[in-house]
């Protein structure tokens, strides 16, 4: 889904539909007898799919995808992944809910443009029983509903009550029709941002349905989401998608050097980090900082040491609430260092500079780290 906004939850334990009445009938499933919509009965879990990758993408650190988002466990003005951390948000949709799905994601939108499409594809084996394909790609959430929220979307029945849900394709991409049988693995179409949506990515949500109501569930810990994050009962996950698809506490989505000013927009769009940078030729060389999951009350270090291991930026601050994602930048020429060498009429050091990102936490334990550098050349 897109970058969020803060909103009131409402903890509500039956949900009729994902995104409204305009996609119900993405929801509606044939053959489902009575069945309780308790997770605690164990009539709930009968028949559950195992979940292979929902797109044909390599996944990891270096990797060209990753995961943005969970599903949100915490169904009030708080935010909380399956691992009790925060690398989830509250929806934008006017139902006011967490986010419900899992988000996952390429670098950009020059990545997404400019690389091979994203093919997304059949988690498990089953029968398509709603499409959407006529939504535009872009990054405005333009004249989007809450009952188009979710984009070119496709939905495949698993039986037993089990869907899985897949949002925001790419426009014209949509390769299955209503009625299809597909395999797990099957390509369903490609990755966009349709929809309520600010960056290319895919929402996958897995839901549980029983009649007309459905209830959203957590492949990670077989649990709904209303249910606590501390609760586990087993991954839903093939055994290879989920070493794939492992857990980290912090998204390090982009760090290092720049020589254009970075903002929230180039950040999504094109910015990239850049290995050799000048001082002469009129560029401003910022350090960037990038990323989701740093929780609120932790403490961010951005640290830059020069070619000869001279402190030149040191910032640390502390996160005083909590986001989705957080962007912290750093312009080197007003660094203490740096102006105190150019108002004593002394070059600006040269050659490779690491910038060091460490995240502690309220107990000043540092738990995770990201390193980058680049040449400045004279």
């Amino acid at each position: 889904m897109s970058v969020p906004k803060r909103c009131t939850a409402t903890p509500n334990r039956t949900i009729r539909t994902a995104f409204g009445a305009g996609i119900a009938v993405l929801f509606w499933a044939a053959g489902v007898s009575a069945q309780s919509l308790d997770p605690e009965d164990q009539n709930f879990w009968a028949g559950a799919p195992a979940l292979d990758l929902p797109l044909a993408c390599d996944f990891g650190r270096g990797k060209r995808c990753r995961i943005a988002g969970y599903v949100d466990h915490d169904l009030s003005e708080g935010v909380s992944d399956y691992q009790c951390r925060g690398r989830s948000y509250n929806a934008e949709i006017p139902q006011g809910l967490g986010h419900s799905g899992t988000d996952l994601a390429v670098l950009d939108w020059k990545d997404w443009a400019d690389g091979a499409p994203v093919p997304v594809i059949a988690s498990a084996a089953g029968v398509v029983r709603n499409i959407r394909d006529e939504i535009a790609d872009d990054d405005q959430n333009s004249g989007v509903g809450s009952d188009r929220a979710c984009g070119n979307a496709v939905v495949v029945d698993h039986g037993a009550g089990w869907l899985t849900q897949y949002c925001h394709l790419q426009k014209d991409s949509v390769r299955v029709k209503t009625g299809d049988v597909v395999a797990a693995g099957q390509a369903l179409g490609t990755m966009g941002s349709s929809g309520w949506s600010s960056f290319p990515h895919v929402h996958f949500a897995v839901l549980r349905q029983v009649g007309a109501s459905v209830v959203r569930v957590d492949p990670f810990t077989s649990t709904t989401q209303f249910e606590t994050c501390r609760r586990f009962r087993s991954t839903m996950w093939t055994p290879s998608a989920a070493e794939a698809l492992g857990y980290t506490p912090v998204d390090f989505i982009k760090v290092g050097f720049v020589g254009t000013e970075p903002n929230t927009r180039n950040l999504l769009h094109d910015l990239r980090m850049e290995e050799a940078l000048s001082w002469s030729e009129g560029q401003d060389i910022w350090v960037v900082l990038y990323a989701g999951g740093i929780a609120q009350g932790d403490l961010v270090q951005m640290q830059v040491l020069g070619p000869d291991g001279q402190t030149l930026f040191d910032a640390t601050v502390k996160i005083g609430d909590q986001r989705y994602r957080i962007f912290r930048a750093g312009r080197l020429k007003t660094s203490t260092a740096v102006t105190e060498r150019l108002a004593a009429g002394q070059a600006l050091p040269t050659g490779r500079f690491t910038l060091r990102v460490n995240v502690a936490n309220v107990a000043k334990r540092i738990y995770a780290r990201k390193q980058a550098s680049a040449v400045i050349a004279p």
